[in-house]
Parts: C-alpha cells; structure tokens; sequence
C-alpha cells in the first residue's frame, strides 16, 4: 500500500469538507501503530462528528476502520485505520492537547 497517496487523499478529503490546518505526520519510523497521523481541526464538535461520519463512509469503500473513538462529545474523534490514525478537533481541544507538538519532531508531510 501507498501510504503517502492514501494519507494525501484522506487530507484531500478533509480539506473539501472544511477542515482546517490539516497536517500529515510520517510516524513509521517513530512509532510501532501507525505509519501516518493526520491532524485536522473542525469550527465545532457538530462540525467534528459530521465530518468523521463523511470521512468513514467515503473511506469504508476501500479501507476498514478499526476503531472510532470521541464521536459522542465530538471534541476530539479519532478514527483508527490501522496504519493511518486520523485525529479531528475542535480549535480549543487541539490547541490544549497539542499533538502536533509532539509529531512534528518527525517528518511532517505537506
């Protein structure tokens, strides 16, 4: 699998449907779960929970999702697709947990 092209088209997809400061982490090298973390930012948890909705029925066609978790506050939903990881926030939510922080010590793509 194309890590790279898979990870692009899930950013493409979130950037068509309004998310914000989305940004691709390369974390194979740095961590045993997951090749690729995406980050996004969502206006609000109704916007965040819609959007993760999308996101896994647009992305079930061709890749499972593992786990989903953070749907019902909707402040923070990841989405576990086994070797990509995708993170959805609030601005507030990411700003205080700030994961970027953390990934971006590594390959950041985009």
């Amino acid at each position: 699998m194309d890590y790279n092209n898979v990870a692009q088209q899930m950013v493409n997809f979130l950037q068509e449907n309004d998310a914000k400061n989305v940004e691709i982490y390369d974390t194979q090298d740095r961590c045993n779960y997951a090749k690729k973390i995406i980050v996004a930012t969502s206006k609000d948890a109704i916007s965040s929970r819609k959007l993760a909705l999308l996101f896994k029925d647009e992305f079930k066609k061709n890749y499972e999702c593992f786990h989903t978790d953070g749907l019902y506050k909707a402040e923070w939903i990841v989405l576990d697709f086994k070797d990509i990881i995708i993170h959805i926030f609030t601005k507030e939510i990411r700003q205080k947990f700030n994961l970027d922080k953390m990934w971006k010590q590594g390959n950041m793509i985009q």
